[in-house]
């Protein structure tokens, strides 16, 4: 892979990793239920894109199915067919 491409999946990566801590403070630091709900779900599409950006990267780092699956706590097959075209 060409270093530009890996600087990119490192570059999403670290925006979503700032987009949830972001999310996670504005969560801690309200006093309106709904603001906080609303910085909840904002937290867990963080995640999920955090997440992804990790897989992506990982993947295009050399890192097999396997060792992602292990971390990720499901089956090779799972992590495959679940994470495989990570967006």
């Amino acid at each position: 892979m060409i270093d530009t491409e890996f600087n990119d999946l490192v570059t999403k990566r670290v925006q979503a990793l700032n987009v949830l801590v972001s999310a996670a403070a504005n969560t801690a630091n309200s006093d309106d239920y709904g603001d906080m709900l609303g910085a909840l779900r904002l937290s867990e599409l963080a995640a999920q894109q955090a997440r992804n950006a990790i897989i992506r990267e990982a993947r295009a780092a050399g890192d097999p199915w396997e060792d992602i699956a292990l971390a990720l706590g499901c089956t090779t097959h799972n992590a495959r067919t679940r994470f495989g075209n990570a967006h």
